[in-house]
């Protein structure tokens, strides 16, 4: 047999062991940190893997992930509405992390893989809390195994919504990777990945890092590394325009956007809804920026509801006006309650702006969260308002 072809053998035959111990590490881990694995389909005795999936779900060698748990389900199907759906993206994925996420999407025909079952999984974690770090861990994992079945991976968070479709976008096929920026590093919640040996050294470092290490973020661990490569030059990334891929400092504060219409951004490719903590501020603010399109539960197209709307017109000064307009406000959720009405919420004017950087002048016109916590607020009144631009809908 000629050398070649001996060598050719036997580095086949070295790929696959690596690929074997490596999963064989990886499923190690994920009994240590407490996770469940794979996915059976009912009454027929086989289980189905994420790979089979991503890879009947990929076109053009391309998949598009995004890990989800129950308590982001309205991201996530706002996600789906927003971008996938709308700029007919077809070669998605969500990858649940609790029972039930997936049969939730299932329910808007929203395709998911029932993948790793966490123990927080069917609730909100808090930002950087140790739940919500191990969580974002999951990504690092499915990007890795998507990775080696030699796809090309664009990982999104839920809390993103597209402009355009970007797959056409990543251009640099001499890059590993093409990341977004959150400001003061690299977002690993937006970007797109070649299956190079750098890319899956890479995912495979911050995999075993994270899970050694659960203190650390994902973020973190892929930043870290992927610096650390750059450095050493074994790496290839490319930082992806700040003004087009738009984080949630530059798009919302920065650019002064409170309500629909504010500001429009046409270069936009995308914008993250992040630099702001709980869920129910991300979904409020996706709300009045006319960027939420999930009617769950009939949120807009109930013909019977009815509703109570209105304004705040005038200008007391600062002390006065902030009095006045909190005592307007509980006086209409008073009467909508009496009446059966929702309230629509009215413009505020922009005195204090307790909760919010994206003020602009006092006499200008500001939504609730300037002034209230919004998961506080809705602990009480969630189902009893609606915001301000659904009156111009």
């Amino acid at each position: 047999m000629k050398s070649w072809l001996v060598a050719s053998i036997l580095g086949l035959l070295c790929t696959v062991i690596v690929i074997i111990i490596a999963e064989i590490h990886f499923t190690d881990l994920l009994k240590t940190a407490g996770y469940l694995h794979g996915q059976q389909i009912a009454n027929s005795g086989y289980e189905i893997s994420l790979q089979d999936v991503m890879c009947k779900r990929a076109l053009d060698n391309t998949i598009v992930l995004s890990s989800v748990d129950s308590g982001y389900l309205d991201m996530a199907v706002n996600l789906y509405l927003t971008s996938f759906k709308r700029f007919k993206i077809e070669n998605y994925l969500f990858v649940g992390s609790d029972p039930d996420i997936c049969n939730a999407l299932a329910n808007f025909s929203i395709a998911c893989f029932d993948y790793i079952h966490d123990s927080d999984g069917s609730t909100v974690s808090g930002y950087f809390s140790e739940a919500f770090k191990r969580k974002t861990h999951l990504k690092t994992k499915i990007i890795l195994e998507a990775l080696m079945l030699g796809l090309k991976v664009l990982i999104t968070d839920v809390d993103i919504v597209f402009f355009t479709n970007p797959l056409p976008l990543f251009t640099c096929t001499t890059c590993d990777m093409e990341i977004s920026s959150d400001v003061v590093e690299r977002n690993s919640g937006f970007y797109f990945a070649r299956p190079t040996s750098a890319s899956i050294r890479l995912h495979e470092t911050a995999w075993i890092q994270g899970l050694a290490k659960p203190h650390v973020s994902n973020q973190n661990a892929i930043d870290r590394n992927m610096e650390r490569m750059q450095r050493s030059g074994t790496i290839t990334v490319k930082d992806l325009d700040p003004k087009m891929y738009i984080n949630g400092k530059v798009y919302f504060e920065d650019g002064k956007r409170m309500f629909k219409g504010d500001n429009l951004c046409e270069h936009c490719v995308m914008v993250h809804n992040n630099w702001i903590v709980t869920e129910a501020a991300k979904v409020y603010r996706f709300k009045e920026c006319g960027l939420w399109e999930n009617d769950r539960n009939q949120y807009y197209s109930d013909r019977q509801q009815t509703y109570l709307s209105f304004g705040l017109p005038k200008d007391y000064g600062f002390t006065n006006t902030i009095t006045f307009e909190e005592k307007v406000l509980r006086n209409a959720f008073i009467l909508g309650a009496l009446l059966g009405r929702i309230v629509i919420l009215p413009t505020f004017h922009c005195y204090g702006c307790k909760y919010s950087r994206v003020c602009k002048q006092p006499n200008a016109k500001c939504t609730l969260s300037t002034f209230y916590k919004i998961e506080q607020f809705d602990s009480q009144l969630k189902d009893n308002y609606r915001e301000r631009c659904i009156s111009k809908s």
